[in-house]
C-alpha cells in the first residue's frame, strides 16, 4: 500500500454505501463533483488569497503601464522587468497551494482508476497474463475469494498476490503509490 492508497478504505466504504442505491456512472459523477469541491476548498484554505489578489492587481498595473508606454524599446526595460517580476510573483503565490490542494484529488483519481477502470474476469475465467521478464510461470486461482495470482520460478513460489481489486498491471509498488 502506497502513500496515495491510504484514503482508499474510506473511498471503498463510501462507494459501497452509494452502490446500494446508485449505478456506477452516477457514483463516478458524485466522486468527480466531490473531488472538485474538496480541491477548490483546500486551494482556498491553503493559498494566500489576499496576497494573490494584490499580486494580480500589481501584474495588471504593470501590463497597463507597459501597454501605455510610447517610447523607445530600449527605454521600456524597467517596465518589462516590472511586468515579469509581478507575473512571476503571482505564479509563485499560486503554485504551492495548488500542489498541496491536488494531493487528495490525486489519491481519489488513483483509487477511481483501480475501482472503475478494470473488471475482474467473469466466473473465475483466467485473464490474459504476461510476465516480464520471461522465464517466470504465473498461475491464476480464480476459484478463491479473493482470486490469487501466483508467480513461480524454477518450481518455487516467488510471490502470491491476493487480487482484491481489478488492476491492469501488477508490480511492486514504490512508497508513493
Amino acid at each position: 500500500m502506497g502513500l496515495f492508497d491510504l484514503p482508499a478504505p474510506i473511498f471503498d466504504l463510501l462507494d459501497a454505501a452509494m452502490a446500494s442505491v446508485l449505478p456506477a456512472a452516477v457514483r463516478l459523477a458524485i466522486w468527480a463533483l466531490l473531488g472538485a469541491v474538496v480541491t477548490m476548498f483546500l486551494y482556498k484554505l491553503l493559498s494566500p488569497q489576499s496576497r494573490i489578489g494584490e499580486a494580480k492587481r500589481r501584474a495588471k498595473a504593470a501590463r497597463q503601464r507597459l501597454n501605455a508606454f510610447d517610447g523607445d524599446f530600449a527605454d521600456a526595460g524597467p517596465l518589462i522587468k516590472d511586468q515579469f517580476v509581478s507575473a512571476f510573483r503571482h505564479v509563485g503565490l499560486v503554485v504551492p497551494g495548488t500542489l498541496l490542494a491536488i494531493l487528495p484529488l490525486l489519491a481519489l483519481l488513483l483509487w477511481a482508476e483501480t475501482n472503475y477502470g478494470h473488471a475482474m474476469p467473469e466466473g473465475g475465467a483466467p485473464p490474459t497474463i504476461q510476465t516480464v521478464p520471461e522465464g517466470f510461470a504465473t498461475n491464476w486461482q480464480g476459484d478463491r475469494d479473493p482470486a490469487r495470482l501466483s508467480v513461480n520460478a524454477d518450481g518455487e513460489s516467488i510471490v502470491d498476490i491476493d487480487m482484491n481489486a481489478p488492476v491492469g498491471i501488477v508490480t511492486k509498488q514504490p512508497w508513493w503509490h
